[in-house]
């Protein structure tokens, strides 16, 4: 007879012990093994069956000690799973190896599921080219991968196109991926799904150690720690690339109030956070070969970006009226970032502009001019020290947010940077001077409640900073899926490219009509 208290306190021993490291790596959990051992001979003793169950254990660490503790615990699942990969003519060896990668559990039966690959209008031979590989790896596993159009045509489309992969989507749990990821493996997905299945997370946005990540640095990680700072307590990076979410949470966010364009991605970071009640996991994970974009489209993201981080804080009540109060809230919370920026300062070297170097001081500078100020005393250090990252900030923070607040449009020559320059700038030292600006510029006028409404928000930006607007709203009823490509005539697959990717069409709502003309 077991001795049922004994018999707990091993199970417990066992739970620590499955919480050791060895060689390295993870230690597997002892305690499933000794639960078995219990089952099938209850006469042994329980010293006999916890000292067997050790050796059993040791010897499933000796055959296993090769494979990462990641992909291990998947293999005990079989939930089921959706990959979405947004793309827009991305490179289709990447595409078809990330497919490749998240196939490889579903071939294991580690888990069900399937893969959508969503793309927002690519090149005609690129989507051919996509649908010859589904087409061929389909053959060989069985019908698991879609190849889908998003629909309304429209750029910037990726969040577009998770709306229409999340009308598709069949699995309890949703991982997205970008296309342009280089290192996608079976064990950085397992990474990010790990958390949803054995932790009991709802959502899952990882952290790396890219060190560039213009969106990330100047836009995203201000606008958290600006007005959601318990998001960025978790969250360092909002736009890891990949991400994983219950897809039963990611319909609820894709059913409110959603932004097309890149605002989106600050939805399903603030609307995710608070659907889950904080059970967000934020693994740290290898991420790198990002896809290297013009200064021209990141300022374009941070339109959208800024626009939708607007209607989240007015929605959630987080405008301020202290807003030096604020700063010196973000001083004290944020000392590693805010040390950062006053040493990178400091190295400057320049008391004639910047005769402080506490964020608390320049903001007090800052609110004694117009508002404008912020934008040409940023242009004024960029050309004194020939610092690039003062001309990103001021392009990609105080230019969008003069416009969206002030309608004040200023015109300026933006330089371009090349892919060594934008890597040899200190994006992450300048970070908390974003948070700076956005208080100066948010303090001269009172943000009132009207940018939680959609209508006005969405009117906030020009079709030229976006083609997502109000009026295209109403067409997403129509095709809410998008178009199973798979399932089109070349001739009509062609057809329907051609509506998408030609320049004679005034905007997104002309292409959206034609579209319908073709498909109804």
């Amino acid at each position: 007879m077991w001795d049922e208290e004994l018999l707990l306190t091993a199970i417990f021993i066992a739970s620590v012990a499955g919480r050791r490291r060895v060689r390295g790596k993870r230690s597997y959990n002892v305690t499933d093994s000794l639960i078995n051992f219990y089952m099938e001979s209850s006469s042994r003793s329980l010293s006999s069956a916890f000292n067997l169950a050790i050796d059993q254990h040791k010897i499933y660490i000796k055959q296993t000690q090769n494979r990462t503790p990641s992909t291990i615990r998947l293999m005990e699942t079989s939930k089921d799973v959706t990959i979405v990969i947004p793309n827009l003519n991305e490179r289709i060896e990447n595409i078809e190896q990330t497919i490749l990668s998240t196939l490889h559990l579903f071939k294991r039966g580690v888990l069900k599921g399937e893969v959508i690959l969503i793309d927002g209008g690519s090149e005609i031979p690129s989507v051919s080219e996509l649908i010859e590989i589904s087409r061929r790896i389909n053959r060989r596993v069985g019908n698991l991968i879609k190849v889908v159009l998003s629909f309304p045509p429209m750029r910037p489309n990726k969040n577009l196109g998770i709306l229409n992969a999340t009308k598709r989507a069949n699995g309890n749990y949703t991982i997205i991926i970008d296309a342009d990821l280089k290192n996608i493996s079976v064990d950085l997905t397992a990474q990010i799904i790990n958390p949803l299945i054995y932790e009991s997370h709802d959502v899952v946005i990882p952290n790396h150690d890219f060190s560039l990540g213009r969106d990330n640095r100047l836009v995203g990680a201000p606008i958290l720690r600006v007005f959601f700072p318990e998001i960025y307590s978790l969250v360092k990076m909002p736009f890891p690339g990949i991400l994983g979410i219950k897809t039963s949470i990611l319909r609820r966010i894709v059913n409110d109030n959603y932004h097309w364009d890149w605002g989106g991605e600050l939805q399903l970071v603030v609307n995710g956070y608070y659907c889950a009640k904080g059970h967000v996991s934020c693994p740290h994970i290898q991420l790198r070969d990002l896809k290297h974009r013009s200064v021209t489209n990141k300022i374009n993201d941070a339109y959208q970006m800024f626009r939708t981080g607007l209607f989240l804080a007015a929605s959630f009540s987080r405008i301020q009226e202290d807003w030096a109060g604020l700063i010196r809230r973000l001083v004290l919370e944020f000392n590693e970032e805010t040390q950062l920026l006053t040493n990178f300062l400091y190295r400057l070297n320049i008391p004639s502009l910047l005769p402080s170097h506490d964020p608390l001081m320049i903001f007090q500078d800052l609110i004694s001019h117009e508002a404008e100020h912020t934008f040409h005393w940023l242009i004024a250090v960029y050309k004194r020290t020939q610092r690039k990252e003062f001309m990103l900030v001021a392009c990609m923070v105080a230019k969008p947010l003069l416009e969206i607040v002030y309608g004040i449009r200023i015109d300026f020559i933006i330089e371009e940077l090349t892919e060594v320059e934008t890597e040899e700038m200190d994006l992450r030292s300048i970070s908390i001077l974003c948070d700076v600006i956005i208080c100066a510029i948010l303090s001269s006028k009172k943000i009132s409640t009207s940018y939680a409404s959609t209508p006005f928000c969405l009117g906030l930006l020009s079709d030229g900073q976006t083609d997502f607007s109000y009026d295209l709203l109403k067409y997403l009823r129509y095709f809410p899926e998008g178009f199973d490509l798979t399932k089109l005539s070349n001739e009509k697959l062609h057809n329907l490219l051609s509506i998408y990717n030609s320049p004679s069409y005034s905007g997104a709502l002309e292409r959206t009509e034609e579209t319908l003309k073709m498909m109804t």
